[in-house]
């Protein structure tokens, strides 16, 4: 659905995008990750059609869009960080007022109108005026907006950003309905549990250039650094924290109480039978081993910090 290469992008001597290549496969939720600065609004309004765009080419369905900026603009929608609406408007009305400049006629852009309420989440609220809304109902607003025209692919700024738990499963569940519908759905945002929750690959960028571009499954499938949590019927000695910390496969660990948090140099599995056996080996009062789930934001973290 989208494919992204060697993207360039100046702001006078700035070079805010570095050769970015990355790509979306059509039906998929897709999570945008970097740091603030990275280049992902940046990115964001040049798929969108908002922003020119130097050296690289940038694909959406496979027609390039700096060629058809236009027609690409009515395949896509688009709800920025911090959606603004006029807030003198009832929500049905507004959603009304796009459908009428889709060039909907008036009835059909009323009946899309309270479609997307009801998909929303907002049929109760259609004739209120949008400035009483709260931060989660105004988030839902602007994917009603984004869907007027019934997009195939959605663009989605920090669509959780600064709302409460409440808001962002409301938000979260609303995507999933969406990727059911067989949207296409291009996620920027840093809240990495809400990655985990709904995406299906992840494109990670650093400083204007992609550092991975894959599945999440395959990101956790990546090599390194494994913990396992292990419980002993009784606090260890002075003497057995040495033996333990002193193992070859010990890379660092921790204790609290009768629980220790073991980190190997592998996710290798011989690392961990070998783990379970020189325990047994040192008569350690071990009653359960257990691997812990790598976490998204540990393999972010360590992938910014260059490892691979």
């Amino acid at each position: 659905m989208i494919y992204v290469k060697g993207l360039e992008k100046e702001f006078g001597s700035f070079r805010a995008l570095k050769g970015l290549d990355f790509h979306v496969s059509k039906g998929t939720v897709h999570g945008f990750l970097g740091h603030n600065g990275a280049g992902k609004t940046t990115t964001l309004n040049i798929l969108a059609g908002f922003s020119p765009y130097g050296k690289g080419s940038v694909q959406i369905d496979g027609i390039e869009v700096k060629n058809a900026k236009y027609k690409v603009q009515r395949m896509i929608g688009y709800l920025p960080e911090s959606p603004q609406f006029y807030e003198y408007m009832q929500a049905k009305e507004l959603l009304t007022h796009l459908g009428r400049i889709q060039k909907a006629s008036k009835p059909d852009a009323a009946k899309r109108a309270e479609e997307l309420l009801r998909l929303v989440g907002l049929e109760s609220a259609s004739n209120r005026k949008v400035g009483g809304f709260s931060r989660g109902m105004k988030q839902r607003l602007g994917m009603a907006c984004a869907l007027v025209h019934d997009p195939e692919l959605l663009l989605l700024d920090e669509p959780t950003s600064a709302l409460d738990p409440e808001g962002r499963r409301e938000v979260l569940e609303l995507i999933e309905t969406l990727k059911a519908g067989g949207k296409t759905i291009l996620i920027s945002t840093h809240i990495l549990s809400d990655v985990e929750r709904v995406c299906d690959s992840v494109t990670m960028i650093k400083d204007g250039k992609c550092i991975f571009d894959a599945g999440i499954n395959t990101l956790k499938e990546i090599q390194g650094p494994a913990t396992y949590r292990i419980e002993f019927s009784r606090l260890l000695t002075k003497r057995e924290l040495a033996a333990l910390r002193g193992a070859d496969f010990v890379a660092d660990f921790k204790c609290e109480e009768k629980t220790c948090f073991v980190k190997t140099p592998s996710e290798d599995e011989a690392v961990s039978l070998q783990l379970a056996q020189a325990i047994m080996e040192l008569k350690l009062p071990f009653r359960a081993i257990q691997r812990q789930e790598r976490t998204l934001e540990e393999l972010y973290i360590r992938r910014m910090n260059g490892h691979d």
